[in-house]
């Protein structure tokens, strides 16, 4: 009768146990949700990798044209140098440009890593470009220079000849 006791509170004790270790989250599910809360080395939390600066986003205005794979972005905390040689450069509205519509006084919002004082760029959005010249006259080439000299007519918007 001794050994029945024994077993039966064995095997209430495995359930209990068993029981408990479902109620808690795994840290594969709950990672992400709970990483304040259980400490920096807590086990089965993921590491960020070695050897990597830290990810950040600087926005401003293009100081000078890149010189040598980098440039120099005018942000509200200072000037930051960006190395933009492994960049991908991409317009406003998220179409993929050149490096060289990167002008002085062109809008840039720049994501990458901290190396030091300098910002690995891994992505460069031109938020605002300065636009081009027009390539001829006031109004610019196809539509002959200036307003109303073109094969529209004679001056007058509303089309009847008197």
């Amino acid at each position: 009768m001794k050994r029945f006791f024994a077993f039966a509170a064995a095997i209430a004790l495995t359930i209990v146990t068993l029981g408990a270790q479902a109620q808690k989250p795994s840290p594969g599910k709950m990672g992400g949700k709970m990483g304040g809360k259980m400490g920096v080395g807590a086990p089965g939390m993921a590491k960020p990798p070695a050897g990597k600066g830290v990810v950040g986003t600087s926005v401003g205005s293009v100081k000078s044209a890149p010189a040598g794979g980098s440039f120099v972005l005018t942000t509200s905390k200072g000037d930051v140098t960006v190395d933009c040689s492994k960049a991908k450069f991409r317009n406003a509205s998220g179409q993929f440009v050149k490096a060289d519509k990167v002008t002085a006084g062109t809008s840039a919002e720049v994501t990458g890593q901290w190396k030091g004082k300098t910002l690995a760029a891994t992505s460069v959005k031109l938020t605002s470009m300065k636009a081009d010249k027009p390539a001829g006259g006031k109004m610019g080439g196809k539509m002959g220079g200036k307003m109303g000299g073109g094969k529209m007519g004679g001056g007058k918007m509303g089309g009847t000849k008197k």
